[in-house]
């Protein structure tokens, strides 16, 4: 482990060796990968470093602050065929995978609504917006399997808070197929909030992080009430580890993963774009 927390050797186990510099883990010979969960304006230093060892990389969302330093990373991963995963944990949680699952055998889909926040948190390297997009925007790129037509973004509030901004932004896209989607998220919420909504020609299928029953559906009929699903009790990270190690057993060079947080980053610049303008 790498770590420039002082009290990181109390938070695992003794038999973990911890070091204040990231080169040494990544030139360590008796490991086959890292996970790479420091601020985002380091990830392709370290990611590319990691990938030139021959090691495999999970980097944390977002995959970098800059669509060239993304794309940067995307071409060392397939010029050193590397394993790589980018950790956009809701795409790993049980609740979301049955909820791409039913809807990509329901009829089609007609729009999306997303709300996520809460109060904080007021992180000094990463802006609000690439704070708490990233995760919806990759759970639309995923379930539409293409990039919207259009993108536009604004700034719906924003405060000053002793720790830090506090801010609300709303996203809208448009993707083929005439399927729109909204998306708000901020770190200005009095209460904790992620929900995802799909509405296709027939169901609604809400995927709510915070709720008792993580994924309900219901039909257009009012009159009939939601339906629960049974889902795996899994946590989505635990997911995404367990899957990492698979792509490391498996060799899997499959840059899937990196594309759609290149995506996602592609995505995230041109909403900075249509706020700025």
């Amino acid at each position: 482990m790498a770590s420039t927390n002082s009290e990181a050797h109390s938070l695992v186990p003794n038999t973990c060796a911890v070091s204040n510099d990231w080169r040494s883990l990544i030139e360590a010979r008796d490991i086959d990968g890292v996970i790479i969960a420091t601020p985002p304006d380091s990830h392709t230093e370290i990611t590319k470093a990691a990938f030139e060892n021959g090691l495999a990389v999970m980097v944390e969302k977002p995959l970098t602050l800059s669509l060239p330093k993304a794309e940067e990373i995307l071409i060392s991963a397939e010029a050193h065929q590397a394993v790589a995963l980018v950790d956009h944990t809701h795409l790993f949680h049980p609740a979301f995978v049955e909820l791409k699952k039913r809807v990509q055998q329901a009829k089609a889909i007609q729009s999306i609504h997303s709300r996520a926040g809460q109060m904080g948190p007021f992180r000094r390297h990463t802006p609000v917006l690439w704070d708490w997009a990233p995760h919806d925007i990759a759970m639309c790129l995923s379930l539409t399997g293409q990039m919207p037509s259009q993108i536009w973004a604004k700034r719906l509030s924003s405060q000053t808070h002793p720790e830090g901004k506090c801010e609300r932004y709303q996203i809208s896209l448009t993707f083929d197929g005439n399927i729109s989607v909204t998306i708000e998220v901020g770190n200005n919420y009095t209460e904790k909030i992620r929900s995802f909504t799909v509405y296709t020609d027939e169901r609604d299928y809400t995927y709510d992080d915070c709720a008792e029953n993580k994924l309900t559906s219901k039909s257009h009929n009012s009159q009939e009430q939601p339906q629960v699903a049974t889902l795996l009790n899994t946590l989505p990270l635990t997911n995404a580890v367990n899957e990492f190690a698979e792509r490391i057993r498996q060799n899997n060079t499959n840059s899937d993963s990196l594309r759609l947080g290149v995506d996602v980053v592609r995505v995230l610049t041109q909403c900075d774009d249509a706020i700025g303008s």
